[in-house]
Order: C-alpha cells, then sequence, then structure tokens
C-alpha cells in the first residue's frame, strides 16, 4: 500500500459528480443522512441522520404483499425491481396497471401500486411507523440553519441524492418537486446532475467513485499519509494531511 488519506463519505459523494458545494442526501440501508457541504468541508452543525432506510422499505414490501395474502421469498429483490415514484404527492396511492415480477426462486408476483407506496414512504417516514418529518422538509431545515444566505442558495442549488434509494426511478424529479414546495422563496432547489462520462449506478456508488477521483489528486500530488510519515508524527498526522 502506497498510503493512506481520509476524507468524509458525502464529501466524496459530491466529487462524484464533480462538486465540492452542495447538500448530499443518502439514502442508505438502515439510515438516510443528510449533509451541507461548502468547498469540501462538511458542516457538521447542518447535517442530520434519520433512522430509516431501503431494510424499512423491505419490511413495507412484505407488509403490504401480506395484506393481499401473499408471501415473497425476497422482498428486498422485488422492491428493487417494482419501486418506482409517482410524478405527484396525491398520485401515490393510485392502483397502477399489474406488472408480473419474477424472483429468482422462480416465484412471481403480481404487483399494482405497491412500488410507488415504497417511494412516498422513502420521502414520508410516517407511513412506516417513524415519527419523523418527510425527507423533503428535513432537508430544507437542515440548509436552512446555515447563517450566510449566499451559502443557502448554493446548498439548494446542488442538491445530491444518492445511495442505494436513489436507484428508484423518477425519485429524484419527485424529491426536487417536493423540495421546491417546501423552499422558501429565496431558495431554488435543484438536482446535481450527474455527468455523462460517467458509469452508469454512479450515485449508487458515488462515495466509492469520488473516493476514486480523489485518489488519482492525492496520490500524484504527494499528499497521502505515508508510512514514514506516521512514524514520525504519529496518529495526528491526520489532522495535518487529511483536513
Amino acid at each position: 500500500m502506497t498510503g493512506f488519506f481520509l476524507c468524509d463519505q458525502p464529501v466524496l459523494s459530491l466529487y462524484s459528480v464533480g462538486k465540492i458545494t452542495g447538500t448530499v442526501v443518502d439514502l442508505g440501508h438502515c439510515k438516510t443522512d443528510i449533509s451541507v457541504i461548502a468547498e469540501g468541508q462538511v458542516n457538521y452543525h447542518s447535517t442530520k441522520r434519520l433512522p430509516y432506510g431501503g431494510a424499512d422499505l423491505d419490511k413495507l414490501m412484505a407488509s403490504l404483499l401480506e395484506q393481499r395474502g401473499l408471501k415473497c421469498s425476497d422482498p428486498q429483490r422485488l422492491k428493487e425491481l417494482c419501486a418506482r415514484a409517482s410524478s405527484l404527492p396525491s398520485s401515490s396511492e393510485e392502483a397502477a396497471a399489474g406488472e408480473v415480477h419474477t424472483l429468482p426462486d422462480g416465484q412471481s408476483i403480481t404487483i399494482a401500486g405497491e412500488g410507488q407506496q415504497l417511494a412516498q414512504a422513502l420521502l414520508n417516514p410516517s407511513l412506516l411507523g417513524k415519527d419523523l418529518s418527510d425527507l423533503p422538509s428535513a432537508t430544507v431545515t437542515q440548509i436552512m440553519q446555515h447563517p450566510d444566505g449566499p451559502t443557502r442558495k448554493a446548498f439548494a442549488e446542488n442538491v445530491l441524492l444518492c445511495g442505494g434509494g436513489s436507484c428508484i426511478p423518477d425519485l429524484g424529479t419527485r424529491f426536487v418537486t417536493e423540495l421546491q414546495s417546501v423552499s422558501p422563496p429565496s431558495l431554488q432547489p435543484a438536482m446535481c446532475n450527474c455527468p455523462d462520462y460517467m458509469p452508469e449506478h454512479t450515485l449508487k456508488y458515488s462515495s466509492w467513485m469520488g473516493a476514486a477521483i480523489l485518489s488519482k489528486m492525492v496520490f500524484q500530488q504527494n499528499q497521502h499519509i505515508t508510512k514514514l510519515d506516521y512514524e514520525e508524527a504519529g496518529p495526528m498526522v491526520v489532522h495535518k494531511k487529511c483536513c
């Protein structure tokens, strides 16, 4: 190993889309993180972790099917196949045309509106039984905590939705629409688009992609921590070279 370098995960996610300032909403398996970043530095006073994620959608998928008298052998896989966001909150529970999905074990299940309900629950955790505000409102709240108006504007205009949950079709469009509906007039929320030259599923693995980009700069410029650096300065060298 040539050396070591440390960087915050949401910062790496922004790097993957060529940004250094913005708001990162990371939709993970068991948690959802909201982080605001200015010039490559996380504003820890304006970060928030919401205790729900993809695993809760798996349970919801199983529960919705049980209400129809069905049992699913792999609710996570079925969720990945059928989850999609509706264009408007009012249409989230409308029954969609039935779609038959076949799981790897051969089980076939017909899905109607369950896929849209999963996406709605990701944006509104109260549907999961969580005593939490909806995700768009929570995001705007974190942005508004920063005292500087122009910086808040930059946070709102560069929102990155990443993590496994970001793979749900049309979720980004729905999310930014709801952000705009709950934002003050001074903010005009917009999503960060993934550059065309980046590979497929960049947003799902955004922190890894950002780390790959950063490593090319850090190691070429000898900004990483070497074994000699560590032997001379000890663990404190991390605060000197990685901040």
